[in-house]
């Protein structure tokens, strides 16, 4: 929040990826909040969008699903 409110960047326009319960605050802040496919199950159950895992490239793959790339995870 920090640095998006320093830069002039809307909340809309920021993208988190996380994994684990140190990311809850930074993904709840994040317009475009992606958990990877080997999240914890309370990040799951909190309905933000699923990627693949760290193991199956799913950072690369939620950075091309927020450009609108089309993938498959």
């Amino acid at each position: 929040k920090r640095w998006a409110d320093y830069r002039g960047v809307a909340r809309e326009q920021v993208m988190a990826i996380g994994d684990n319960y140190n990311d809850i605050e930074m993904l709840a802040f994040a317009g475009q909040p992606f958990i990877m496919g080997n999240a914890s199950e309370e990040l799951r159950s909190r309905g933000w969008a699923v990627t693949a895992s760290n193991d199956h490239n799913g950072v690369a793959a939620a950075i091309e699903q927020a450009l609108g790339a089309r993938v498959e995870v």
